[in-house]
């Protein structure tokens, strides 16, 4: 903005970091015209580092509903503003080096669950008693399918994420023999609301496999980048090479395709069937 240009507002935010982007946006939110002044570009600084707001393992317990609330925000913010603005939530693991240590992280997990959260895991007794455990981030179908899988060398899943990947698992899992519970995880009073108006009752249910995926159930999946359980889309001139995975739960059949596709005929390969 030069000395001599003018601009009509209702509302003048001075500084374009975190809390100023925050508040033009929600005063935008609710109809007020708003202008941001900024001497440098907007959420630079320390506003570009602000992991620690949604980090919730070892936090003061006092902070802990307001790292919460913040990670709800983040999540929402796609359909808030259209963008995730590089947000990706990720795990996080603290490591006791001592007896002493552990001691006080056992302490502390307790208490916590005396609060109602329960973000937070031991999980070195389960490793104490010859268990390995493998913690993903992502690939939560690709993670339910490797436990019937007797090379894969999983033997039980355990984790949370969105409901409609739950079903989408349910129904890998109904095509290929294994058994899964799930119950809703709820975020905020208006989930719930959400859930009674869709008939939910009772929140705590506890939900089978076949009352996730019931009657004849089909999975196809194609992967778009290389996972665990597919591969990508791996471009070449011309075309593109595919791998993907159909499964039907009426014949507990599996098959596996991988073939191009492109301008010109191309051969590809199949393995599986019905």
């Amino acid at each position: 903005m030069t000395a001599k240009s003018q601009i009509s507002t209702e509302a003048v935010v001075i500084g374009g970091g975190l809390h100023g982007c925050c508040t033009a946006l929600n005063l935008r939110l609710r109809g007020v015209a708003v202008a941001v002044v900024e001497k440098d570009a907007p959420g630079r600084h320390a506003s570009g580092v602000n992991a620690g707001g949604v980090r919730r393992l070892n936090r003061d317990i006092a902070e802990i509903p307001l790292s919460l609330a913040s990670l709800e925000l983040w999540r929402d913010l796609p359909d808030l503003v259209g963008d995730d603005c590089g947000f990706h939530a990720t795990g996080q693991v603290r490591i006791a080096e001592n007896d002493v240590e552990m001691a006080a992280l056992s302490a502390r997990v307790d208490e916590l669950r005396t609060l109602g959260f329960d973000h937070e895991e031991l999980i070195g007794k389960v490793r104490a008693s010859g268990a390995r455990i493998a913690l993903i981030t992502d690939g939560d179908i690709s993670g339910v399918m490797a436990t019937s899988e007797v090379e894969s060398g999983v033997d039980i899943y355990m984790g949370s994420g969105g409901a409609p990947e739950g079903v989408l698992a349910a129904a890998a899992l109904r095509s290929i023999g294994g058994q899964m519970q799930g119950r809703l995880v709820f975020r905020n009073d208006d989930e719930k609301k959400r859930a009674r108006k869709m008939g939910i009752e009772d929140l705590n249910r506890k939900y089978s496999l076949h009352e996730l995926a019931g009657g004849d159930v089909m999975f196809a999946a194609t992967g778009v980048t290389d996972g665990a359980m597919l591969k990508g889309v791996h471009r070449f001139p011309g075309g593109a090479h595919t791998h993907s995975v159909v499964m039907r739960s009426f014949q507990m059949a599996y098959g596996a395709a991988s073939g191009s596709r492109g301008t010109f005929p191309v051969n590809g390969s199949a393995r599986g069937g019905w």
